[in-house]
């Protein structure tokens, strides 16, 4: 998702203390449906800032989002280590504690506002509904408190606007109802989930300034699901990586975006094409292959099918690993820096990747088999069934590295 090149510069944002104790705490979450593992052991905090969870579609972001709101459809089974928002463990709450703690101190901005919103209730009734539930005061008041946010998240006439149905709202004004709505409250915790997904370039910028200048101003905690790195670059504080249902590196972003640790992290990072970066006969980095659906009981590197660097390692457990200070990645490694080795029959086949999909040098006469995953290898080389170009250089020599530090 990013070029190991260059990235737009990222803007300044407000920073929470280093010593921000977290908000919501996530240890070992897991959520199955039926014969799917959708999520296998998330871990992750969030403090007050902004907390950016990425990764590619079917990796498991919004499942994980709409776990913490207890929001999960039914047959869904949900469990964790730990599960904790201000304290309050959220896997033994009643379910009417629940609801009064959703959408007052935790709210969630979904995808889609047009499917989000009830198109037989104006915008008024909506959110003065979010008030008048949680808070208890009268119509007259939630309305001014909504038409005083629709007018803080920038939407023009907000008493006017209070009259009007969703369908008479562009996307953009539906997507800044959703946010004063969620805000009605005043949350601690704010999840987005992809908020500017189903809007044009210009609007995108424009939500996303929004959301900035709330956590700055509010002091909120923001969870942002996004798959765009571009996004993670401009407003987000630490970042999340998700594959497959788990987290796979986690940590701040600067030194992620610098130096990343985990092969997936650094496949995101050469997949971003830069204006004036990339030529135009020059193909952008890519990941073979689809996200797999992981079945319960999955044992293993969930990415080792679409890893160049994959060993027979990688078929057993995998262990999260400290990989410097406030980040962790989960990856086969052995104290030193190395691959354990895949046998005289290749790694491929000693890790049971399917034949055609195996990475090419990961046999015992593979140059790169056995290389630790912090490799800095230069020059290209032939990946995946097609034969695309990916370029080896290092992430952090770029622009995109650098864009992310220059946000301290």
């Amino acid at each position: 998702m990013a070029s190991d090149r260059g990235a737009p510069q990222a803007r300044s944002v407000n920073r929470p203390p280093p010593e921000a104790k977290s908000l919501l705490e996530i240890e070992g979450l897991r959520v199955t449906f039926g014969q799917t593992a959708a999520v296998r052991g998330a871990s992750f905090s969030v403090a007050r800032g902004t907390h950016c969870v990425v990764g590619e579609s079917g990796c498991g972001k919004s499942v994980t989002a709409l776990a913490v709101m207890d929001l999960l459809v039914q047959g869904a089974q949900r469990s964790a280590d730990r599960l904790q928002f201000g304290g309050e463990d959220l896997l033994t709450l009643p379910a009417k504690r629940m609801a009064a703690l959703r959408g007052d101190r935790m709210a969630m901005i979904f995808q889609e506002p047009m499917t989000s919103l009830n198109p037989a209730y104006t915008i008024g009734s909506q959110m003065a509904e979010v008030f008048t539930r949680h808070r208890g005061g009268g119509r007259a008041a939630a309305l001014e408190r909504a038409a005083g946010l629709l007018g803080r998240v920038g939407i023009t006439a907000p008493g006017m606007r209070l009259g009007q149905f969703p369908h008479q709202l562009s996307g953009g004004l539906r997507q800044r109802v959703m946010i004063a709505m969620a805000l009605m409250c005043d949350p601690e915790l704010l999840i987005a989930d992809e908020p500017t997904t189903a809007l044009d370039v210009t609007v995108q910028a424009q939500i996303l300034r929004l959301l900035a200048e709330l956590q700055r101003d509010l002091g909120l905690a923001i969870l942002l699901i996004t798959h765009d790195l571009g996004i993670v670059a401009r407003i987000a504080d630490k970042v999340s990586v998700m594959y497959a249902g788990e987290v796979v590196e986690s940590g701040a972003t600067a030194p992620i975006f610098a130096a990343p640790s985990h092969p997936y992290t650094r496949g995101l990072l050469r997949c971003v094409p830069v204006p004036g970066k990339v030529k135009r006969d020059e193909l952008l980095g890519s990941i073979p292959g689809v996200v797999p659906r992981i079945p319960p009981g999955f044992v293993g590197c969930g990415f080792r099918d679409r890893c160049e660097h994959a060993v027979a390692g990688c078929a057993a457990p995998v262990p999260r690993q400290n990989a410097g200070v406030g980040m962790s990645i989960s990856a086969a490694w052995r104290r030193d820096g190395r691959h354990e080795r895949a046998g005289d029959r290749g790694a491929g086949a000693a890790a049971g990747l399917p034949r055609g999909r195996r990475a090419a040098g990961a046999g015992p006469g593979g140059r790169r088999g056995r290389r630790c995953l912090l490799q800095r290898a230069e020059g290209r080389r032939a990946g995946g069934r097609r034969g695309i170009r990916l370029r080896q250089v290092d992430p952090g020599a770029g622009d995109f590295g650098a864009a992310a530090a220059n946000r301290r």
